[in-house]
């Protein structure tokens, strides 16, 4: 049994009540005029809160890397359950949204209506693209752990990452360079380092090897001055065209990345100096944040009916109060089901 690792258990809590945060400022962000001091608050947090998704994928990788696996329990234990998973929160999902379009928005049931709930079915509700993508990543995690038995090969791969999974996405954001760029990247085709294998492997390099103290200061100077691109450059962006601009959001760009380094690090120097009590109760609601994620999006889904109106005048408090309120409701739910009903496969 893998040994426990207390300040994983902080960066698990910390990275769902971020994504909390995230979902509930995504709904108004898009409808708020972008020079208002609601957006200026919402986009706040959207800027920073993205990096939970590169946090949740490190800390699956410091995890999933470590362990001895075969090929055939990897798609067992893990690819299927969490596909199993999937499909049963994403049919939850497609029935409240069959339910509420008849009842509220008075949906015909025909079947167009059939197509729809069998497209959400398929696709899932907005934030179960994570299960998909981390099945992905299970599938490649024996072939993946082959690359870390070297250190030189470790972080060659993580070069590589970074230079075409990240840098070069963020330089194709310049509009002069854009075409280029997307030009010579499809020739490349390096997609053997795209996508979320680079942090997957990130998380686990920074769990396994100690950085040099000045390493470790270059990575939280990049991480404050990735807050601050983040947030200024999209507000700048986007008040000069008159509308939200997402393009510094995607998550695997060069500012979440340090960003999520930089706090993965803090945690791992620093988590075990707080007190035992607080720690004893991280890693007591740790166990629930998978249930939390899955279900909390219904909370959302209702939080949004009644606080819509309130968000025209959102400040800071506000949307932590509104997050922190989901989060709990949710962890209510998840602590019921698994400790009352049983369903722990599920949730």
């Amino acid at each position: 049994m893998q040994k426990k690792i207390p300040y994983m258990d902080g960066l698990r809590v910390m990275s769902i009540f971020l994504m909390i945060v995230l979902h509930v400022c995504g709904y108004g962000y898009r409808y708020y005029p972008v020079n208002s001091s609601t957006w200026l608050v919402l986009n706040f947090f959207m800027s920073i809160t993205g990096v939970c998704i590169v946090m949740f994928v490190m800390i699956s990788g410091a995890l999933m890397l470590d362990k001895e696996i075969t090929i055939k329990g990897m798609i067992k234990q893990r690819v299927v359950k969490l596909m199993m998973t999937f499909f049963i929160w994403s049919f939850l999902y497609a029935c409240y949204e069959v339910v509420s379009g008849i009842i509220l928005r008075g949906v015909a049931i025909d079947t167009k209506l059939a197509e729809t709930f069998i497209s959400n079915l398929l696709i899932g509700r907005y934030h179960l693209w994570f299960l998909y993508m981390m099945a992905a990543l299970y599938l490649i995690t024996p072939l993946l752990r082959l690359l870390t038995i070297k250190k030189d090969h470790f972080e060659y791969f993580l070069v590589l990452a970074f230079v075409f999974g990240s840098v070069w996405k963020l330089l194709a954001l310049i509009p002069f360079l854009s075409n280029v760029l997307h030009s010579i990247g499809y020739m490349l085709h390096v997609d053997f380092v795209l996508g979320y294998s680079g942090v997957f492997m990130l998380g686990y390099y920074l769990h396994k090897y100690e950085l040099s103290e000045n390493v470790k200061k270059c990575i939280h100077g990049f991480a404050l001055l990735s807050v601050a691109i983040t947030f200024i450059g999209s507000s700048m962006i986007s008040m000069h065209l008159h509308q939200v601009y997402m393009g510094l959001f995607a998550y695997t760009l060069p500012m979440y990345v340090c960003l999520a380094s930089s706090i993965f690090l803090l945690f791992k120097e620093h988590y075990g100096k707080i007190s035992k009590g607080l720690q004893q109760s991280v890693s007591w609601i740790a166990p629930y944040c998978f249930g939390i994620y899955l279900v909390h999006d219904f909370f959302n889904v209702i939080f949004r009916r009644f606080t819509v109106p309130w968000m025209e005048k959102a400040t800071i408090a506000f949307v932590l109060g509104v997050s922190l309120l989901i989060f709990v409701l949710s962890f209510i739910v998840i602590y019921i089901l698994k400790n009352t009903f049983k369903c722990k496969r599920a949730c």
